[in-house]
């Protein structure tokens, strides 16, 4: 009868049956700088895709709205039935030694430009990123993006997008949108790294937090971490989803399309 959710922050963490930590919310990255002790609740605005905020700020009129959108509207039939949301599936930090670690394709193996970050939406909805922002754990403290999403970056409903570090991506890579950051280097450390994609606004909207999304692997070893099954699995590394291949990008770990 008590979650015992603490107004000062807290992280709440659901595991699956099989005790892999399936899905996090992190006071210090989810809404960071919000006051979580200010009689009333923390919502995404807009609903569903949006970075987090106090209600009030949503909607003035209301201090909460549970099962219904900050306006008090209802989502919908099918809002949920359709997937998961907008997610990464999969990242390359230590894309592996010579050709086997052109990610890319463009015919040189680069340990900055071969990383790389895939995007899925398993939504019915189409999710705009323009001019959100990607950072690593180092440069989030500085606010200096590793990446600025550019203008009319939108990944439609069911849609796959991979994000480079840089070079000059080349192959059909399952059809999914293909982007490079803009500074040419995201800096994903195989020590482990966390990932931050905040809106247009500056709130958090998306993370991957190494030390609980794939706790306990190697990020360092030749290969990309994915989820296994594809979208709605627990990470691990790629071979052991597929040993016949390091890495997908803009495909299923089995190399077809999504």
């Amino acid at each position: 009868g008590n979650m015992n959710l603490n107004n000062a922050g807290d992280r709440i963490i659901i595991k699956d049956e099989q005790g892999n930590i399936f899905l996090t919310f992190d006071t210090a990255t989810d809404g960071a700088g919000i006051d979580f002790g200010s009689d009333q609740s923390i919502t995404r605005s807009p609903d569903i895709n949006g970075g987090f905020t106090l209600h009030t700020t949503a909607n003035s009129a209301l201090l909460f709205s549970p099962g219904t959108k900050a306006d008090g509207s209802s989502f919908g039939g099918g809002i949920v039935g359709p997937g998961l949301g907008f997610l990464i599936n999969e990242v390359l930090f230590d894309p592996p030694s010579g050709d086997p670690g052109d990610a890319n394709g463009d015919g040189t193996r680069s340990a900055s430009e071969d990383e790389f970050i895939e995007f899925v939406n398993d939504s019915n909805q189409e999710v705009d990123l323009s001019g959100y922002t990607l950072f690593d754990e180092d440069n989030l403290v500085t606010n200096e993006p590793r990446h600025t999403f550019p203008a009319n970056t939108v990944i439609p409903p069911g849609g796959v997008y991979v994000l480079f570090g840089g070079g000059s991506p080349s192959g059909d890579f399952g059809g999914a949108i293909i982007g490079v950051s803009t500074t040419g280097n995201m800096n994903l450390s195989n020590a482990g790294d966390v990932i931050t994609i905040k809106d247009d606004q500056g709130n958090v909207f998306l993370t991957f937090d190494t030390a609980t999304d794939g706790a306990g692997l190697d990020f360092g070893a030749d290969q990309s971490v994915t989820r296994s099954p594809d979208i709605e699995g627990d990470f691990t590394l790629h071979t052991t989803a597929n040993s016949a291949l390091l890495f997908s990008p803009g495909t299923r770990t089995d190399g077809s399309e999504f």
